[in-house]
Formats: structure tokens, C-alpha cells, sequence
């Protein structure tokens, strides 16, 4: 997960741990500020768009608190974008704001970062008042369905429960916490904290959405630890949750930055590769693959020779296949690598009909 490679919390930058940092005070604004930064870091890569702002409500207006892909001296300033489009009311979907008489004059659509298509939801408090607006714009016209609507509660959620966090006392705290904590379990596998089944099944369908109208190849590798069962049976259930947990991190380091990866099952790993064939994928199966042959992965004082078998299947730029179609050949692909032998690879493409 490379820039924001992992999920939430913290979207950290190329090969880091996305492990919650802990603020010393966390009700302050400074902490606020930290959380829905995350969030914006988040929503960039869930919706694969190149701008996301959050602003807060203050005495004078909407200020831009957050952004992400702007300029930085729209932080501070009212955008004007939410009260125009009505935002603060109800979530607005636009598919091209160049062609919308009330924004189409904007600055940020007439200049810098030139938006397009937007997505813009309220956020509210506990007193269901408004609180803050989060933002998401594609730098091209796109069309926001309704699993982007789901997701987009489900990100309005999380920012909300921030909001919530920095405005109650200590007493509160954990309890909010923990509300926190199960909104994100929606989306994070737990143990790796990189995507799990939800999410990436989810990722998927967006990105071969965005592929059919591009006439690019969508690439899916899915990698299975090798024995995986005889792990816990020999070494117990904690060093195989250790051992899952490296294999996460050495896999994520093998993938592009464009590239999404998250665990599918308890011993596979799914990587979702955009703008890839059959060529390329292959070849970062080898760069997987070569990252346990340099050295055994440790499970605290246990040191595991482990192996990975991998399917891979390339969707062609026709568009003429569905996302349940590259799981199901992944999957079977994975099966026949596994049944050929230790660290082998299948490899399949999708024919047209």
C-alpha cells in the first residue's frame, strides 16, 4: 500500500505499518485535525480520486480544514462549492461541474486541481446539526453509482465519529472509541490492517468499471500461503497470525503504487492490478515469489521457510466480464498452482465471447 497502500487508519507512505497513532490529547483540534486528514488519505484511495477536502463549521462558515490533491492556500478559506450545491443539507452527485450553470464559473473548476466529476456529503454531529462537508472530485466526468453512495456513508461515518471524538470529554472517550473501531472493522482486516474481502471485492468493481470506459486490462493475482494449516498446527495459532502478518508486509512491498492489495481469505492475499496484462502481472508474481526465496519469514523466535503459490487472471480492455468472473478464475487458478506444486503460478486470461 505504498502512498495510502493500507486501508485506515493511517494510510501510510511506501512499506509502513498502518498502525493508529496515539495523540497525547485526543480531543485537542490538533488531534481532530490528524484523524480527518486520515480520513481524506482514506477516501482518496476508496474512491480513487485525486481530490478530497474536508471543511468545519466555524462562526464565519465552511472552512477547508483537510484536503488532499489542492492547493495549499485553499486551507482556511470557504470553498462556497457546499452551500451553492446544497450540500449541507444532502449528499450531491455531479458527473461533470463544467456543465453545471451553478459551478461551472468555480475556481476549482475553471483552475487548479479543474474538477470534474464530484461527490460532496454533510457531516453531522450527535445533535444531527451540520458540522463539516467532505468533498471527493475526479479530475474527469464521472458517474457516482449506488455503491459509491454506500461507501460514501460509510466514509461519512467515520469522519462524523471523529467529529463526535473531539467533542466530548474523557468520560466519553472510550466509548466513542470503540464505536470508531467497529466502523473501521467494516473495511480492515484486523490482524494485517490492509483491505479485507469487502473492500477489495468492492475496489475491484470500481476499477473494472474505470477500465471498460478506458479499454484497459484489469490484472487480479491472488497469493495463498503454501501449508498454511500445518503452521498453526505445529506452531501454534499465534505464530501463524505472525507469520500472516510479515507475508502481508513483504507483499505489499512488491506491488506498484497504483496497485491495491488486501487479504481475501485467512491464508490469501488479493492484489487488484489497474492498467495491467497478463505480461506484466506475471512478472510481479516473480517479484512476490523472490521475496521469500531471499530469506525465511520470522514468527517472533520461529523462523518459517514459507511459500506462496499464485493465481493470476487478466481481464481484457473489451470490458465484455464482471468482477465475480476474474474472483471465480482467480480462485481456480490458485487451486491448480497450489495442486502443481510449492511457489508455482497459474496463469489465465479472459477470452472474448
Amino acid at each position: 500500500m505504498q502512498d495510502d497502500k493500507r486501508l485506515f487508519p493511517t494510510m501510510p507512505a511506501a512499506g509502513s505499518e498502518p498502525v493508529e497513532a496515539q495523540s497525547a490529547d485526543p480531543v485537542s483540534e490538533a488531534a481532530l485535525l490528524e484523524r480527518l486528514e486520515r480520513v481524506t488519505r482514506f477516501a482518496r484511495r476508496l474512491f480513487q480520486v485525486p481530490v478530497v477536502a474536508i471543511s468545519l463549521a466555524g462562526p464565519d462558515g465552511l472552512r477547508v480544514k483537510v484536503c488532499q490533491g489542492m492547493p495549499a492556500s485553499f486551507l482556511g478559506q470557504a470553498l462556497g462549492l457546499e452551500e451553492t450545491l446544497g450540500a449541507t443539507r444532502r449528499v450531491v452527485m455531479i458527473q461533470d461541474a463544467a456543465a453545471d450553470m451553478r459551478i461551472l464559473a468555480h475556481p476549482l473548476v475553471q483552475g487548479r486541481p479543474q474538477i470534474r466529476g464530484l461527490a460532496v456529503a454533510p457531516l453531522r454531529g450527535l445533535d444531527r446539526e451540520v458540522k463539516g462537508v467532505i468533498l471527493l472530485a475526479d479530475r474527469q466526468p464521472r458517474t457516482f453509482g449506488a455503491s459509491d453512495l454506500v461507501l460514501l456513508k460509510d466514509l461519512v461515518a467515520l469522519a462524523e465519529t471523529d467529529l463526535v471524538i473531539a467533542s466530548l470529554g474523557e468520560a466519553r472517550l472510550k466509548l466513542i472509541a470503540h464505536a470508531h473501531a467497529l466502523q473501521r472493522s467494516a473495511l480492515i482486516d484486523p490482524l494485517t490492517q490492509l483491505w479485507n474481502r469487502t473492500a477489495m471485492v468492492s475496489a475491484l468493481e470500481r476499477e473494472i468499471h474505470s477500465a471498460k470506459r478506458r479499454g484497459e486490462h484489469v490484472s487480479v493475482i491472488l497469493a495463498g500461503i503454501d501449508d498454511f494449516d500445518s503452521i498453526a498446527a505445529v506452531e501454534g495459532s499465534s505464530a501463524s497470525d505472525l507469520a500472516v502478518v510479515e507475508v502481508a508486509g513483504r507483499l505489499a512491498h512488491s506491488v506498484r503504487r497504483s496497485d491495491l492489495i488486501g487479504r481475501y481469505d485467512d491464508d490469501a492475499f488479493l492484489v487488484v492490478l489497474p492498467r495491467c496484462d497478463l505480461a506484466h502481472a506475471g512478472r510481479l508474481a516473480d517479484r512476490m515469489r523472490q521475496q521469500f526465496a531471499r530469506r525465511p519469514v520470522r514468527a517472533g523466535a520461529v523462523e518459517l521457510p514459507l511459500t506462496l503459490s499464485y493465481g493470476i487472471v487478466t481481464g481484457p480492455p473489451d470490458g465484455k466480464w464482471v468482477a465475480e468472473e476474474l474472483l471465480q478464475l482467480v480462485l481456480l487458478a490458485l487451486a491448480e498452482a497450489r495442486e502443481a506444486g510449492v511457489s508455482a503460478s497459474v496463469a489465465r486470461e479472459i477470452t472474448s465471447p
